[in-house]
């Protein structure tokens, strides 16, 4: 599995050749993500229970508040106690949790126990993708993290329409379904992911001292700084098609199906083509594939604007370029902090990655709409010059630079870290695994 004999290997071979510990992570992550009823549809359950909106908006945001907090969590444990076992806590503590939201009957008690849900719902991150890179040759991690994104798209797009029809059943099955899958996903990681080891004890096995790290590791790693710009900015302008999208479109007499054909035209490219398109861009060098993508969804969404003035025709065009910059910039984006993390802390380069990332998705539609009240059309030409910078904060931030990370400063006020001790790609599984000894995740 050499870098060599990568080249153009496609989504079928990469599959094929992924261990099946890989291929339940990504099972695991399309069940969960099949049943993630609550964040989609908790505004419309409080409604419906009497709540006002500004109510069930508040309660929505103390999700996105917690989810925030629980990648940041989700780091820190994948690095201290491994990546399975914080898998395994954060799925059945969010199973428990999510149930619970359909039993609760004062507003206070909700808020809370919604922001532990969205906390303990997005720990799993950081551990998930810490053991699919931990297990895949570094030839094949950004086609493995486009089959992730796959697993999350497909699920996301099946999952509501099930949950429309468990509504007119009893509002409560969503949330029953929910933490269903949710304890599905940790039972897979239970029983059948391989076990994590400290890292202390894999840096002992090789006579080296423990590193230890903490957020401050991360938060030094000046190109990694910029990388999360990049990811925040990115995510601001992003979820601006769900925001400002549908009010500019309906605003300017055309009907919400337009909005529905854009999105399904989104949802089927991105499902069709990403992992057609990444057998060609995972091996490009990560600036390059970070900053195009960016540039093409800055690009994408200014013509949204235009073709909101001009016509369809270009606002379908706008959509397949934004989607393509997708396609070509996400996968490399997503798998990059593990591939440049130092072992005590890729749990927490991931955490805060995806952290940065969620923050925007938060504040965007709030700040979005805020500015399109204000300036119009030209919203979208504003998002155009926030994709291009982006995309000079990813190619910078994202160069090759193999001795950067051991040069890092290791904080030394924290205790060691139990880092990933995610089994390395290749012979050494089939030694751990052939052999009935303790697997490593």
């Amino acid at each position: 599995m050499s870098g060599a004999s990568g080249g153009g290997v496609g989504p079928l071979q990469t599959f094929r050749e992924t261990t099946p510990a890989a291929r339940l992570v990504l099972l695991g992550v399309f069940v969960n993500q099949f049943g993630a009823f609550m964040q989609a549809f908790l505004v419309l359950y409080l409604v419906h229970e009497g709540y006002s909106e500004s109510q069930a908006g508040w309660a929505l945001a103390g999700y996105g508040a917690g989810a925030v907090v629980g990648m940041l969590l989700g780091g820190s444990l994948t690095d201290r106690i491994g990546p399975r076992a914080t898998l395994v806590l954060s799925m059945f503590s969010s199973a428990a949790l999510v149930v619970s939201v359909s039993t609760l009957r004062w507003y206070g008690p909700i808020v809370l126990v919604v922001f532990l849900t969205g906390m303990m719902t997005q720990a799993y991150r950081p551990a998930s993708a810490t053991l699919l890179i931990g297990m895949t040759a570094p030839d094949r991690q950004v086609m493995t993290m486009a089959m992730n994104r796959i697993a999350l798209n497909v699920g996301a797009t099946a999952g509501p329409l099930v949950a429309a029809w468990l509504i007119t059943v009893d509002w409560k099955l969503i949330f029953y379904v929910d933490g269903a899958t949710a304890l599905g996903y940790g039972l897979i990681a239970l029983l059948f992911l391989p076990h994590g080891r400290p890292t202390q004890e894999a840096a002992a096995e090789d006579g080296e001292p423990a590193q230890k790290a903490s957020y401050l590791t991360v938060l030094r790693d000046r190109p990694y700084l910029l990388y999360m710009l990049a990811m925040l900015l990115n995510a601001l302008i992003y979820v601006q098609a769900f925001a400002v999208l549908p009010i500019a479109i309906t605003g300017h007499g055309y009907r919400t199906i337009v909005y529905s054909a854009v999105f399904a035209v989104s949802a089927g490219t991105v499902v069709t083509l990403e992992l057609i398109i990444t057998k060609w861009v995972q091996h490009w060098p990560a600036a390059r594939a970070a900053s195009l993508g960016l540039l093409l969804l800055g690009a994408g969404l200014t013509g949204w604007g235009i073709g909101i003035e001009v016509g369809l025709a270009v606002l379908f065009l706008a959509t397949i370029v934004g989607v393509f910059g997708q396609i070509i910039g996400g996968p490399t984006l997503f798998a990059w902090p593990v591939k440049v993390a130092p072992p005590a802390a890729q749990g927490r380069y991931v955490g805060l990655g995806n952290g940065v990332f969620w923050v925007g998705q938060s504040l965007g539609p709030a700040l979005g709409l805020l500015l399109y009240q204000q300036i119009g059309g030209s919203f979208w030409y504003v998002c155009g010059v926030i994709g291009l910078l982006s995309a000079a904060a990813a190619w910078v931030g994202m160069q090759e630079r193999p001795a950067r990370i051991e040069d890092l400063p290791i904080a030394e006020e924290v205790e060691p870290a139990a880092g990933p001790a995610v089994p390395s790609y290749g012979p050494e599984i089939e030694v751990e695994q052939s052999g009935g000894g303790r697997h490593r995740g």
